[in-house]
């Protein structure tokens, strides 16, 4: 599995990305970022968008400490926003098994970047929504993104090139 980092979540987790491998399946090829989500919480958010489908997955509540095993927490959050759409696990588990380990690249494409960062502001309005609901129960969430993949993306240019990204994922 090849994660794109921008430069702000790479100098954040201490890592020097690799080069990207452009033989990869974009299907196994993920773009992240760190944003801030308040102003005045210290709950951050790594968001993460799948290269083919631009399917959403989210991890809020990352503090700058929380990068330590960072892996894990990305490779646990695909796993449960695949999870909370009910797909079955079986299929999980291959998808993980072919995507394989996790290898840090940097992010050159402009598009992808800009998906990342609407797809980040989308995030901070569920995230907002959800905290407003119960401003003491969220402090770690990871299935927030299973949301955002189901809105249509794609619809600005011609209406028949738009589809839904967990739709396209599946």
């Amino acid at each position: 599995m090849q994660i794109a980092l921008t430069k702000k979540l790479a100098d954040a987790m201490g890592v020097k990305p690799g080069k990207e491998n452009p033989e990869i399946n974009p299907l196994f090829c993920w773009t992240a970022n760190w944003t801030n989500t308040f102003d005045r919480r210290k709950e951050d958010m790594v968001v993460m968008i799948n290269n083919a489908t631009q399917f959403t997955v989210t991890i809020y509540g990352v503090k700058r400490t929380g990068f330590k095993n960072i892996e894990a927490k990305m490779l646990s959050a695909i796993r449960n926003t695949l999870l909370s759409m009910n797909l079955n696990t079986e299929m999980i588990d291959e998808y993980m098994r072919q995507a394989g380990a996790i290898a840090f690249v940097s992010n050159h494409d402009r598009q992808l970047t800009a998906w990342v960062n609407r797809k980040g502001l989308e995030a901070s309005f569920v995230v907002g929504r959800a905290v407003n609901e119960s401003p003491t129960e969220i402090k770690y969430e990871d299935t927030l993104g299973c949301m955002i993949s189901r809105k249509p993306v794609g619809y600005s240019g011609n209406h028949a090139d738009s589809y839904i990204p967990s739709e396209k994922l599946i």
